[in-house]
């Protein structure tokens, strides 16, 4: 029963606690930046200290250094002594690196050489497979028959992919099958987490076994990295590997949790209250019921709730192990229908998170059961978090936590509020945070093609650009809208967020104090009603308006002028990571994160200017044109 116990936890009260990730026994961190840290690496493979591609090449060009990894597929392809294997193997992974994509290219990321996530040019598809970018490639039997070998594939969520000649960034969190003393298999591979250019596209997707094309058909606690070469052309760079120890406790997901209201009792000695007592919850209803990865609370911010939150753990060896509770409130947590922490010695008014109690159990190995009951203070009915953290006595490893970090920073966290695509554009007014600061003036566009903008038309600039879903404006109206912010949902990259015109004489911006915001009007564009940003320059009237590119695969902008503006130059773009000429009127902009691309007959020129590099260009027409690439 809630709050009520055999044995008492132990309360301390401390300044706040710095909180660990969930794997952190045992951690060792590697970068793989050079071909000695890879077996036999074939000739199809190269050091670079550079690499560029375009959109509509399907080669790279790279310059002798080191920091890159190159596949230039020099023997052909399908040879699986061109792919690359790292001498060091790994069990649990944390991943990240950037990889660049040429037209039309193929390669994989295989973790323990057998579990791969695709990499491929599929830029602009909006449906993705599991053969596509970020997919958990299918496994393959013969045996199932023609037009049948293939299963178990996992399409990504969202097709993150930017277009060929881009650095992409992925991340990824791998979980590695367990095995008992004799050999059994007793878990499965997992990925974890997949994130790529910061939008997750797989979360706790188990594996059954080796993907196709796998190094290794069985399956270990251990096994090597191999990036695929032969398949095309690739790049890779900053490949960072923390490798995990064998934590001593590890949640086995799911996480059931059910919600409750008017489920404990408070009873009064004298002119204080008791911690809650929980009712029997037999006779009530739940009004919520999930599951989820790890512990969280941050489910939920309703009214008065009581949560319980049922589960189980695996332990890889046999100890006595300290358990620690951080929460907002009142908690207890049984551990194999024993009560480990309490609130016996928490004062009526309950815990705060940057107070603890400790408990202890030992605990044989194998898997154990835990029940955890916990509410908020009364008179903060929408603050709630709490954590759980476990490790072995006498052992030096810092403490593990087994809960979800939101559930620690549920204070500042609801339930989202997201604007949907229709077959029109969609307009949302907000504010919209940039560089740290909030643009009062905000208007965000999204289109069916799935890519979006967002604009300040005070300054008459665009602020972001993006792909995939639209947008959260859970700020707009969460407690009465204080911060009023929407945030982007896909892809996102930052533009200049400057009116784009410069001075020729003086090679400075023009201040928007120069220009006069006039209102919005609309133009069809190919059958979709599209807004046009109408302002004054002096005597110049500018309209200022963006389109999907041809397969939605980046944003047109047009601004035209009722007469030409001869003594201002346009501003495409600024850089403090490098603007590079890739082909004539191609750009890459913040180390190939984007392209700009400008026709003739405007010839764009990159200049420095206060420690950043501009991409600037005369204005020969009265419609100026260029396309953002993403």
């Amino acid at each position: 029963m809630f709050f009520t116990g055999m044995h008492r936890g132990l309360l301390i009260r401390l300044c706040p606690i710095l909180f660990f990730p969930m794997f952190l026994h045992g951690q060792s961190y590697e970068s793989l930046d050079n071909l000695s840290l890879f077996k036999n690496p074939s000739t199809n493979w190269q050091e670079a200290s550079e690499v560029t591609g375009q959109p509509n090449e399907k080669s790279l060009i790279s310059k002798q250094g080191k920091g890159v990894l190159v596949c230039e597929l020099k023997n052909g392809s399908f040879k699986p002594s061109d792919n690359l294997i790292t001498l060091m193997e790994h069990g649990d992974l944390d991943l990240s690196l950037e990889v660049m994509i040429p037209k039309g290219s193929n390669s994989g990321i295989y973790l323990q050489g057998r579990y791969e996530v695709q990499v491929f040019d599929s830029w602009g598809k909006t449906t993705p497979s599991f053969d596509d970018a970020g997919g958990i490639y299918q496994r393959w039997d013969e045996k199932r028959g023609k037009n049948n070998e293939g299963f178990e594939g996992h399409p990504p969520r969202f097709n993150a992919v930017k277009a060929p000649g881009l650095w992409n960034r992925v991340e990824i969190s791998f979980q590695a099958p367990k095995f008992d003393a004799s050999g059994l298999k007793i878990s499965n591979a997992k990925m974890l987490k997949v994130a790529w250019n910061g939008i997750v596209i797989h979360q706790n997707v188990e594996l059954f076994g080796p993907t196709r094309a796998a190094a290794f058909q069985d399956e270990k606690t251990m096994g090597p990295l191999m990036f695929q070469g032969d398949h095309g052309p690739i790049a890779f760079r900053n490949i960072r590997m923390t490798k995990m120890g064998n934590a001593s406790v590890k949640i086995v997901p799911p996480v059931q949790y059910k919600i409750y209201e008017n489920a404990f009792t408070r009873e009064k000695k004298g002119d204080i209250q008791t911690v809650p007592k929980e009712k029997d919850l037999s006779t009530l209803t739940p009004v919520k019921v999930g599951e989820t990865e790890l512990i969280d609370v941050s489910v939920s911010r309703r009214g008065t709730q009581y949560y319980v939150i049922t589960g189980s753990f695996e332990v890889s060896k046999s100890n006595v192990y300290l358990f620690k509770g951080n929460y907002h409130g009142y908690a207890n947590v049984l551990i194999d229908n024993e009560l480990v922490l309490s609130d016996i010695d928490v004062p009526w008014y309950g815990m705060s998170f940057n107070e603890e109690v400790l408990g202890k159990k030992r605990l044989e190995a194998g898997k154990h059961t835990f029940r955890i009951g916990y509410t908020h203070r009364d008179w903060e009915r929408s603050v709630r978090a709490f954590g759980l953290s476990v490790k072995s006595e006498g052992e030096s490893e810092g403490w593990q936590t087994l809960h979800d970090k939101k559930s620690e920073m549920e204070f500042s966290k609801t339930v989202m509020n997201e604007v949907y695509l229709s077959n029109q554009p969609v307009f949302q007014r907000s504010f919209v945070v940039f560089d740290g600061s909030k643009r009062t003036h905000a208007i965000n566009v999204g289109f069916p093609q799935a890519v979006h903008y967002s604009y300040d038309t005070k300054a008459g600039a665009i602020l972001n650009v993006w792909r995939g879903r639209f947008l959260n404006t859970t700020e707009m109206w969460h407690d009465r809208g204080n911060e009023q912010t929407a945030e982007p949902l896909g892809m996102s990259q930052q533009m200049t967020g400057l009116f784009p015109f410069i001075d020729k004489m003086s090679q400075q911006l023009v201040s928007p104090s120069a220009f006069r915001y006039e209102g919005m009007q609309f133009t069809e564009v190919d059958g979709q009603k599209t807004p046009q940003y109408v302002m004054k320059m002096g005597d110049i009237t500018l309209k200022d308006w963006l389109q999907p590119s041809t397969n939605g695969q980046g944003l047109t902008r047009f601004i035209s002028f009722s007469s030409l503006p001869a003594d201002k130059h346009f501003l495409l773009a600024t850089s403090k990571k490098g603007i590079k000429k890739v082909a004539d009127g191609l750009f890459s902009v913040d180390d190939a994160a984007y392209f700009i691309k400008v026709s003739s007959p405007n010839v764009p020129l990159i200049i420095e200017k206060e420690g950043q590099q501009w991409l600037i260009s005369d204005i020969k027409n009265t419609t100026f044109t260029y396309q953002i690439v993403f």
